[in-house]
């Protein structure tokens, strides 16, 4: 028999320990009290039995009404928000890495979602690297004079420590991995980038998921042909009632938003919650920050270097 109980822990029950135990507890003192009020009314023998009736009447409606509130299903509109491993998750301890290196071992780790920043070389081919400042200096151990070629940065790729991807590289990476799905966070033409991808990588629908960061490129981006969007909020400094309004009118398929840990902590990922849509939070490296923003404030899942998937 499928009870009230049952529900709350099934599905979703990952997502808010804290709520699923107090609604169990809720029960469970709704029962005791029933028990112990209809023994007092059989016996006659104290005037507590109609109040401990009237507690535990109180004690289901509250376990009830945080069961049949928590509004939509952050999953139901056909998004699947897997946990994301930032720049291709850490290697070594390494961040920002966004190589096949990073690729490889985090798969193994049970990542499936993997955000890769992607960069303009300066004959205009897409390569895996956060910037040409710090990123740069960070990975190749010397500071860029001028964006390299794709030629150039092949050579320097060689003889580093990491693989760094390009989007060329990329394409049969992803069909030997077929469950692996690409995240982007293109730093500069963003819809250019996405076109190009398009156009080059084999069932691109389904194997990668653009960010984007004006709500307007969302209808442009669909019409691509991408089935799953995610909405980044770093560039979006609108309030909250601007998101909300927008995400009205995103009506064509799924899409997740996600956002930095300052905007996380507000009321924005509970009212996205109870919208059906889910969210994300980025860059997490501790699982109590991890637990604190699912658990507290309604985000679904995060972008992480290290925290590896459930089973990972």
């Amino acid at each position: 028999m499928f009870s009230p109980c049952s529900r709350v822990l099934s599905g979703r029950s990952r997502k808010g320990k804290l709520r699923v135990l107090i609604i169990v507890m809720l029960f469970v003192l709704s029962a005791v009290l029933i028990a112990a009020g209809y023994v007092l009314l059989m016996r006659k023998s104290s005037p507590a039995g109609p109040g401990l009736m009237l507690c535990a009447f109180i004690a289901l409606t509250i376990a009830f009404t945080l069961l049949y509130s928590g509004g939509k299903d952050p999953s139901a509109g056909g998004f699947r928000p897997l946990r994301i491993a930032h720049a291709g998750g850490a290697v070594e301890g390494v961040t920002y890495t966004n190589s096949f290196d990073a690729l490889e071992l985090n798969l193994q780790k049970g990542f499936r979602y993997f955000e890769l920043d992607f960069n303009y070389t300066s004959d205009g081919q897409l390569v895996c690297i956060h910037d040409w400042e710090r990123s740069f200096e960070r990975t190749f151990g010397f500071k860029a004079v001028g964006i390299p070629t794709l030629k150039e940065f092949m050579r320097l790729v060689k003889r580093g420590k990491y693989d760094n991807c390009t989007l060329e590289r990329l394409v049969p990476w992803l069909e030997e991995n077929p469950d692996a799905i690409i995240v982007t966070d293109v730093k500069v033409g963003n819809l250019q980038a996405l076109k190009q991808m398009a156009e080059k990588v084999p069932g691109f629908g389904k194997r990668i998921i653009p960010q984007i960061y004006l709500p307007e490129s969302y209808a442009v981006v669909k019409e691509l042909g991408y089935e799953q969007v995610i909405w980044t909020l770093y560039r979006f400094n609108a309030p909250d009632r601007d998101v909300l309004r927008w995400v009205k009118v995103f009506q064509k398929g799924p899409f997740a938003i996600t956002m930095p840990v300052k905007r996380a902590k507000t009321t924005l990922p509970g009212e996205l919650a109870r919208m059906g849509i889910p969210t994300y939070v980025h860059t997490i490296n501790s699982k109590e920050d991890a637990e604190a923003l699912m658990n507290g404030y309604g985000v679904t899942e995060i972008y992480t270097d290290s925290l590896y998937p459930e089973g990972g």
